[in-house]
């Protein structure tokens, strides 16, 4: 069995951004992860609980091709929470966007990109 699951918080700007975006312009997720997927620990009891005895873990991190500002801002506006906001606060949201990905891309010289935990898990 394999899993994918989002990584370290505090490495991923991908996230950070999008994080920074819904609470300033109030917009809530559709998604709510369960808590114990949120749990390292937690998880690895699921896997055992369900007869996995040989468990892998890793983090892959990967970043967006890319440091086009335009490109960048269109990934986060097509994102469906932000999509269905209505046009006025979309202008609003992209012209937050521009100023987050400017100072994390132009001035601080950083990429976009996110972590993802990927586990293998075997019956063996």
């Amino acid at each position: 069995m394999a899993a994918s699951l989002s990584g370290k918080r505090e490495s991923d700007s991908y996230r950070l951004i999008m994080d920074k975006v819904k609470n300033k312009f109030d917009i809530t997720s559709p998604f709510k992860f369960r808590n114990e997927l949120k749990n390292l620990g937690q998880i690895m009891k699921l896997f055992e609980k369900t007869g996995f005895n040989k468990v892998f873990k890793f983090y892959e991190s990967a970043q967006f091709c890319t440091d086009d500002i335009e490109k960048l801002k269109r990934f986060y506006l097509d994102e469906p929470s932000i999509a269905e906001q209505p046009e006025a606060k979309q202008k609003d949201i992209e012209k937050y966007l521009d100023k987050l990905l400017r100072d994390l891309i132009v001035r601080d010289g950083i990429p976009i990109e996110t972590e993802y935990l990927i586990i293998l898990a075997l019956k063996a």
